[in-house]
């Protein structure tokens, strides 16, 4: 926050949200949505800690999942833990895929905030390497000074299984690789280091084709 700011506006979108819950070696842990919730909590406290007039952190959530059940689950658990309250005022759940339902989110980022700002963090952890149209991630980054994205991309696995067959090509046409990148890429299988190169290729093609100006 800068000095003397007394209240931070900030849109959280987790665009692959699951049910809330799952198990992890016998264990049930808290998922993706539970955890952005409790860590604002602590955010919160931290930036108030030891300061005379408090902050306040106007937050909106958007929880996202195609699958029905999931939603629902995600939904109960959100009322056990507290948050019944806040569903459809300041958490909203979305039964859509995010490519879907995304216009909808920029438009409600676009009304909450200064216009060109749009403080906020998307959460896109896809299964894969598809799911997330690099188009969309450029529309975030250029249309919002103050967004990040934090993407998941099965980067080995589609280094274990690029060809240049047609149905691979058409998977991929979303993240913008084209045939000539990925024959130069598939003639480098079998060299030594021919992973950890092509890896770096495919992170710089990443930040060209996503727009980020920064990335790690």
């Amino acid at each position: 926050t800068r000095p003397g700011q007394e209240n931070l506006n900030i849109t959280i979108v987790d665009g692959f949200c699951g049910g809330g819950r799952f198990s992890s070696a016998g264990n049930t842990v808290d998922g993706s949505p539970l955890a952005i919730l409790h860590a604002v909590q602590r955010a919160l406290q931290t930036l108030n800690h030891n300061r005379q007039k408090p902050v306040t952190i106007s937050a909106e959530y958007h929880f996202v999942d195609s699958h029905p059940a999931a939603i629902d689950q995600l939904r109960s658990i959100l009322v056990s833990e507290g948050f019944g309250s806040e569903i459809d005022n300041t958490i909203l759940l979305h039964t859509s895929e995010f490519v879907k339902v995304y216009p909808k989110i920029r438009q409600r980022i676009e009304a909450r905030t200064r216009r060109g700002v749009g403080r906020s963090i998307f959460f896109l952890d896809q299964k894969g390497y598809k799911r997330v149209p690099f188009e969309i991630i450029r529309d975030i980054l250029g249309s919002f000074t103050a967004s990040e994205v934090l993407l998941t991309f099965a980067t080995d696995f589609l280094l274990t299984h690029m060809t240049t067959d047609q149905p691979f090509l058409k998977a991929v046409a979303p993240i913008g690789l084209t045939p000539t990148t990925l024959k130069h890429w598939i003639e480098e299988k079998g060299q030594p280091g021919w992973r950890y190169l092509v890896q770096r290729g495919l992170k710089d093609h990443i930040q060209r084709a996503s727009g980020a100006p920064f990335i790690s």
